[in-house]
């Protein structure tokens, strides 16, 4: 609807950017067995981006057109932007899901997993296309409105993945990193700050 709206192309042709977006989530799917030792971690980060991503979605378009891009060319730049941004859609939500597979696996129930997942995002994709598509069409949100809704439920999601790291004690490396470095700033600020204060006595 936004990029018909701006004119980047036919109602054909924008039909076609959910083709671009799954493409990139082919790919991201291929790519996240290399991310699997910080599952966890990566799918934050992922997600983190994708947020930004979404909820940025109208700024490349505007843009390149104030620029002075021709509409074709802006177009090309939006299906590289959701090629990339399905990329982490589908790196994030594998490395999640293929752990939810694995853990369903030791106890048993491979069959019941698979169908809680495949429910689950079925059952997301309708609820949260559904409305958010009956909104725009009822004229209650506008086409750039429903980037900002989606970027708030991908946050969400993000602090969930958040959640798993912190638990999964994958982030352990990094929070004791930043620890050190933190107390070794503070440190620094208060041995300066006491040299300062001697160096001013009478």
């Amino acid at each position: 609807a936004f990029a018909e709206s701006e004119g980047l192309g036919s109602a054909a042709a924008c039909s076609l950017m959910s083709l671009y977006a799954a493409l990139g989530t082919i790919i991201g799917n291929l790519a996240s067995p290399a991310m699997a030792s910080r599952r966890f971690v990566w799918a934050f980060v992922l997600c983190a981006a994708m947020t930004a991503m979404v909820a940025g979605m109208p700024l490349p378009v505007l843009i390149c057109l104030k620029a002075g891009m021709a509409s074709s060319s802006t177009y090309y730049v939006v299906a590289g932007y959701l090629v990339v941004m399905g990329v982490f859609f589908g790196a994030a939500t594998n490395l999640v899901d293929s752990e939810l597979l694995r853990l369903v696996r030791l106890i048993g129930r491979e069959g019941e997993g698979a169908a809680l997942q495949s429910a689950m995002i079925s059952l997301l994709s309708f609820l949260v296309g559904g409305t958010i598509g009956v909104c725009i069409f009822c004229g209650w949100l506008g086409p750039v409105t429903q980037f900002l809704i989606l970027g708030l439920l991908a946050a969400a999601a993000a602090s969930g993945f958040l959640l798993l790291a912190l638990l999964s004690h994958e982030l352990d490396p990094a929070l004791r990193v930043i620890v050190r470095n933190g107390a070794m700033a503070m440190l620094s600020i208060r041995y300066k700050v006491k040299i300062e204060g001697l160096a001013r006595l009478p």
